[in-house]
């Protein structure tokens, strides 16, 4: 991950950096001076300067980008407003969680704010006027085995390692940039669930922690319209150039264990057009029944390995040229957002891990038999990188149909699906990375029952929609 140069800062800014602890570096790139800050303490520096990075782009040195930053959103810098922050947190820094709450999110929402001590139990979203801020708690019961936080959390230290909830995906996730670690979920323009364990023990960080996870909340909730879709189509961007970095890496390995014996097949989860199938290695024929000698077994394995010794070099240097090089056409995946985003049904994109994944609104589905919408729920549907077949999450409710737990009428408990003489499909679309094809499938796969199918005549027992 890159350094960032941070042109044009002056001493008021070192300063604000010392204040705040933040170690910077004076850096001179071409004719721009300024300060140089190591990722880990990128969210910690901006924090203490009061801005957030607008632009960035690779410098002339591998591993440093240049940043452009833009002050927070002008309602931040007005005399904090003293609407009503209640609270019951019974930690030694309440007084300074709650200044951080007057400081940063009042001024900009201009109502009373509320926060809850959750203490692991999960809750839905609260919609009374104000805004719910809770402290441990996601809209998902707890499951194993959550997420171990990082060591260091928005560029400070951080002591307490207790699991944390996995994000719900209902909201907008706001993460330490450095970990990529989920600390909080946005739900809706009212709930905040922070989901990193602020009551454990004493962390002395935690008030400095919390105050960054304001500023970034502030600064999600001062995004128009048009903004908050860049920024989710630039994430978008970042994160698939990522995880097909990681796919490469996948598919190269390391060049010392598992070498392919006799027979074997090199692994490879990329199609022939895709970015790196130049450079994957071909199928290895098998031997015939003529017997080898050690001799020659010895030599084949030498001539493998050069062979994956070759195509892990090209596939490393095709990960560097994904990640620094501007003649790389990432705008692919900035293009297929947008045709995602243009799915009927679809209102969110992500990417976690290697997996790109769809959010929808509640899908309903006709029983043909009587001609009656069945409410079906609002699913995350995952459609995974390497190849394998999507997994369905109904988000709004489980059905006992066939069986128990079922996430739609076709879709078993484990989120898997039957389907059928079509299980080529998927695969075909994800490794020629047509994910806004495979998303319209995967919704009106859940949009659809066959009723002559032991599976599909069970649509009728979820719930009938309202207005259909």
């Amino acid at each position: 991950m890159s350094n960032v140069f941070l042109p044009g800062l002056n001493n008021e800014h070192r300063t604000r950096l010392a204040e705040a602890q933040v170690p910077c570096y004076d850096l001179t790139l071409g004719e721009d001076q300024g300060l140089m800050i190591e990722q880990q303490h990128l969210d910690a520096a901006l924090a203490a300067l009061g801005a957030y990075i607008e632009s960035q782009s690779p410098s002339v040195f591998e591993g440093i980008a240049t940043a452009v930053l833009k002050p927070k959103v002008a309602a931040l810098a007005v005399e904090p407003k003293y609407h009503k922050v209640t609270d019951d947190w019974k930690g030694g820094d309440n007084d300074e969680l709650v200044q951080s709450v007057r400081h940063f999110l009042v001024p900009l929402i201009d109502r009373e704010v509320q926060l809850h001590t959750r203490s692991g139990y999960p809750c839905e979203p609260v919609n009374d006027g104000k805004f719910h801020i809770h402290l441990y708690c996601s809209t998902l019961a707890w499951k194993e085995p959550g997420v171990v936080p990082p060591e260091t959390l928005f560029g400070y230290p951080n002591s307490n390692r207790t699991r944390t909830f996995l994000p719900s995906g209902r909201g907008i996730t706001i993460v330490d940039e450095a970990s990529e670690f989920a600390v909080a979920e946005l739900i809706g323009p009212n709930n905040l669930y922070v989901m990193w364990n602020l009551q454990h023990n004493y962390e002395p960080n935690r008030g400095r922690i919390f105050r960054v996870l304001m500023q970034k909340l502030a600064h999600v909730l001062g995004l128009s319209p048009e903004d908050h879709r860049r920024l989710m189509r630039q994430r978008f961007v970042e994160e698939c150039s990522k995880a097909m970095v990681r796919v490469v890496r996948d598919t190269a390995g390391d060049g010392e264990q598992g070498v392919p014996g006799q027979g074997d097949v090199v692994p490879s989860t990329l199609m022939p057009n895709s970015r790196f199938g130049a450079h994957v290695p071909a199928l290895i024929p098998a031997a015939g029944k003529t017997a080898v000698t050690v001799q020659e077994h010895k030599t084949r394995i030498a001539a493998l390995r050069k062979q994956l010794t070759t195509a892990i070099a090209a596939a490393r240097a095709k990960e560097r040229k994904l990640l620094t090089d501007e003649s790389v056409d990432l705008d692919e995946f900035g293009l297929e957002y947008e045709d995602l985003m243009k799915v009927k049904s679809v209102k969110d994109v992500k990417v976690e891990r290697d997996t790109i994944v769809i959010f929808t609104d509640v899908l309903n589905c006709r029983d043909e038999r009587s001609g009656v919408y069945h409410e079906i729920g609002a699913f995350k549907i995952e459609l995974p990188m390497n190849g394998n077949q999507p997994r369905w999450t109904n988000l709004t409710r489980r059905v006992t149909g066939m069986k128990e737990g079922m996430h739609a009428p076709h879709v078993w408990d484990n989120g898997h699906a039957c389907l059928g003489n079509t299980s080529d499909i998927f695969p075909k679309l994800f490794l020629q990375r047509q994910w806004s094809i495979a998303a319209q499938l995967a919704i009106e796969f859940v949009q659809s029952a066959n009723t002559a199918d032991a599976a599909g005549k069970h649509v009728n027992r979820w719930p009938r929609a309202v207005g259909r």
